[in-house]
């Protein structure tokens, strides 16, 4: 540390280890008949995707949000596929934080 606050360069590798086992919880290799979910249209920002989390819990307090008006149905949100993207897309994350964290491979060993 240089005294101006705690080294941020990622996730703690026993952080991100407990994170992934919870990831691996969730069914990846489920299908639905719906065309598209909410979280493919959220965009890449953290700013983006939390309108969109906002917009789907208060609506009215938070009416601006990058998901489409035809996909903010809760039911394409509560969907097992929309799980299934959202898991994918944290485990992709919890990789580049490995990259950003370094460290020893046994650290990051399940």
């Amino acid at each position: 540390m240089d005294g101006h606050g705690p080294d941020v360069r990622g996730l703690p590798p026993s952080y991100a280890r407990d994170l992934a086992a919870a990831l691996a919880t969730i069914d990846l290799d489920v299908s639905c008949e719906h065309p598209q979910h909410p979280w493919s249209t959220a965009g890449d920002t953290a700013r983006s995707r939390y309108r969109a989390v906002a917009h789907l819990y208060a609506p009215d307090d938070h009416p601006d949000t990058p998901v489409p008006a035809e996909l903010s149905d809760r039911e394409l949100w509560e969907c097992p596929v929309q799980y299934a993207q959202l898991a994918r897309k944290a485990l992709e994350d919890l990789k580049s934080w490995r990259t950003m964290r370094g460290g020893d491979d046994e650290d990051w060993e399940d």
